[in-house]
């Protein structure tokens, strides 16, 4: 689990470049960050209490790797390993084949040198002469020096002959292993390589699909000109139409008030209480639409 750890670790318990199962903690431009497997987190409140330990709060949810990725990942690591295994195995087969090649000729040295002792002796043993006996006496004796040493020299060639025939078996199974490894690991990360290659490809029409849109929108809104004239055109008739109902409601009303004054004569003198629509410009006597209406006198509204 990326967000939970087997401990109680305070933000005072952080040091940089702490590793604690997948995630890392490092000290980035003065506050802690949290590195998992695909991504990196925030830590932007810490030392948070919880009954069972404590909490930092993070600024984005921490994302294990990809599948893909993780079984390309894990057979590109075995493949390496398992080369390098191949590696140490050649050279440890070379090397035991160098020391049976030492082996052998250390063989072949003492074997040499028994059969010249063995020569010698040859040539002395049909001489009776006391010079001669004491010299094949002395041969004797080198002879079983020498063939002790080519038994120990043979001893050591079929040691070594063996030896490197086994490093060799074991350089051709790594051999094997490696190029198995090889191919498995191909074989991931080529399907990881069509993975995010159809990734890419998503993104990229998902990218022309957003450029289309957005030049539809643009090629929208140059040719709203005359839907924004015509939507000013209504909202001022809307306005109008509010305003004349307005002024038509008031002079209802006045009208009505002068009709509780019970029919009492108007005071001419008084003048009179005009209402003009505002849509016209001419004078109120004059403009289609205008109403005039009497105030009555306060004589009259007060009998």
């Amino acid at each position: 689990m990326l967000h939970v750890l087997a401990a109680k670790v305070m933000s005072g318990d952080l040091t940089d470049g702490l590793v604690s199962g997948d995630l890392t903690f490092t000290m980035e431009d003065g506050g802690w960050v949290v590195t998992g497997p695909s991504n990196k987190a925030k830590i932007i409140q810490a030392d948070v209490g919880a009954s069972n330990g404590v909490a930092h709060v993070i600024d984005t949810v921490l994302l294990p790797a990809a599948s893909g990725t993780t079984d390309a990942s894990a057979a590109s690591a075995k493949a390496a390993a398992d080369k390098q295994a191949k590696a140490e195995a050649d050279a440890k087969a070379a090397a035991d084949e160098k020391a049976k090649a030492k082996a052998d000729k250390k063989l072949a040295d003492e074997e040499a040198k028994a059969a010249e002792i063995q020569k010698q002796m040859d040539v002395l043993a049909d001489k009776k002469d006391a010079a001669s006996k004491q010299k094949l006496a002395e041969l004797e004796e080198k002879k079983a020096v020498a063939v002790a040493k080519v038994d120990a020299a043979k001893a050591s060639a079929d040691k070594a002959t063996d030896k490197a025939k086994a490093s060799k078996a074991s350089a051709a199974k790594a051999t094997a292993t490696a190029k198995a490894s090889k191919a498995t690991a191909d074989k991931a990360n080529a399907a990881n390589g069509t993975t995010g290659a159809a990734a890419a490809r998503d993104t990229t029409a998902a990218s022309a699909a957003g450029d289309q849109s957005a030049q539809g929108s643009s090629a929208d809104g140059e040719g709203g000109g005359s839907d924004d004239d015509s939507s000013m055109v209504i909202i001022i008739a809307a306005v109008a139409a509010v305003v004349i109902l307005a002024i038509v409601g008031v002079g209802f009303m006045l009208v009505k008030r002068g009709g509780r004054g019970g029919g009492a004569p108007v005071d001419k003198g008084r003048p009179e209480a005009s209402f003009s629509n505002p849509l016209y410009d001419q004078a109120p006597g004059n403009a289609p639409g205008f109403a005039s209406f009497d105030m009555p006198s306060e004589d009259a509204s007060q009998a």
